[in-house]
């Protein structure tokens, strides 16, 4: 069977970036950029292999990409030329911060739209991503409307951090309002301060999350973020017990700026302050609490930044735990308020009348009362 997800290739092509946002995991920016001599030969190499998959997809990624642009229109037209010898279809995203585009960069963005698409960040309100951003709000939404023309369909990365916590409810709705849709997380890292720090950003947490809820019964037609939607029938499914989050090192390949290959860009030295280089920089597997844990199917994690923590990728942190039990909760009270109808009927057992209900919805509302059951929103503050 064809994989149902394209094979990522990242290829790191700076570590230069022109802002310093407060919570970037990139912490070892540098000068260092990749030859596009090099990057072609990547490119070259990856395309040229036989491989199980129908489509690629090219991360040129940074720091922040069109610091180089030159050399990313070279690597990106090289393979445009080149298309026909490999056959193969592949397309290139980018992810960048967009407060350097001008009207060059958005004509070459124009006219490569079937090859190229952009992704970036904005941290809902204007405060709030100042604040964390550099103060590049006003220059971020100035583009906004060029970046929703060309990619309609591609929304916005939306990071919280402590100082976020009690807005994100307003900062939702504000990137809702530019027509775009959040994809929102709280980092991994330990920022959260000590134990009565942690509590309060917590609590507050938890009444963001239960002023979202109702938003998204009243608007159904929006996409609901991942902060209330993380994949909580995962936990009553049977499943591989090598799965992971992410494709890293799977169905994701990386390669630094010296050509050095690696499970994902999240490996590499000016994100961890290490050198990988292959499996033997990656040591005895460490036990952490994650693996007793029955929520650890649908719980988000990172292998790169497990291994710069624990040395290998599959110790988990558990820096945001807590914030992730809460969200599992606020996603159970989603699905059960969007199926009341359904769950009436299953209660009260009125085969008669229940639809023929996809397994999927099925298998959420059982994983939805599984989660409401074994959780409380008290005893998980409590016990940070």
């Amino acid at each position: 069977m064809k994989p149902k997800v394209p094979l990522n290739i990242q290829l790191i092509i700076t570590e230069q970036c022109n802002l310093r946002c407060d919570y970037c995991f990139e912490i070892d920016k540098g000068p260092k950029s990749m030859p596009v001599g090099l990057a072609k030969e990547i490119i070259n190499r990856e395309l040229s292999q036989q491989s199980e998959y129908d489509e690629f997809q090219i991360d040129l990624a940074g720091g922040e990409p069109f610091l180089h642009f030159n050399d990313l229109r070279e690597i990106v037209d090289y393979s445009i030329q080149n298309s026909s010898r490999w056959n193969k279809k592949f397309y290139f995203f980018i992810c960048s911060n967009l407060t350097l585009l001008d009207e060059k960069i958005k004509t070459w963005l124009e006219e490569r739209r079937d090859y190229v698409v952009l992704g970036t960040s904005l941290d809902g309100t204007k405060k709030i991503h100042d604040h964390y951003r550099c103060n590049s709000y006003d220059i971020v939404v100035h583009q906004i409307p060029f970046y929703r023309k060309l990619y309609p369909l591609q929304g916005v990365k939306m990071t919280i951090g402590p100082d976020g916590i009690e807005s994100i409810y307003e900062g939702i709705i504000s990137i809702e309002s530019l027509g775009l849709a959040p994809s929102a997380n709280v980092v991994y890292e330990p920022v959260w301060g000590d134990s009565k720090s942690k509590k309060d950003h917590l609590r507050h947490f938890a009444e963001q999350l239960d002023l979202l809820i109702p938003h998204y019964i009243d608007n159904p037609d929006l996409e609901v973020p991942n902060l209330l939607s993380l994949p909580i029938r995962n936990i009553i499914m049977l499943r591989d017990p090598s799965y992971r989050w992410c494709g890293s090192g799977r169905t994701m390949t990386a390669y630094d700026t010296d050509g050095r290959k690696l499970p994902c860009h999240r490996f590499s030295r000016f994100c961890t302050g290490k050198l990988f280089e292959g499996p033997q920089s990656i040591g005895p597997r460490v036990e952490t609490k994650c693996d007793s844990c029955v929520l650890a199917a649908a719980c988000p994690n990172c292998p790169g930044y497990n291994w710069q923590v624990y040395g290998h990728p599959d110790s988990r942190t558990s820096y945001h735990c807590e914030f992730i039990k809460l969200q599992f909760l606020a996603a159970a009270k989603l699905i059960f308020l969007r199926n009341e109808s359904l769950i009436a009927q299953l209660v009260n057992s009125e085969t008669k009348n229940v639809p023929n209900v996809p397994k999927n919805t099925l298998e959420s509302i059982l994983a939805a009362e599984f989660v409401m059951q074994s959780l409380d929103v008290e005893d998980i503050i409590s016990h940070a």
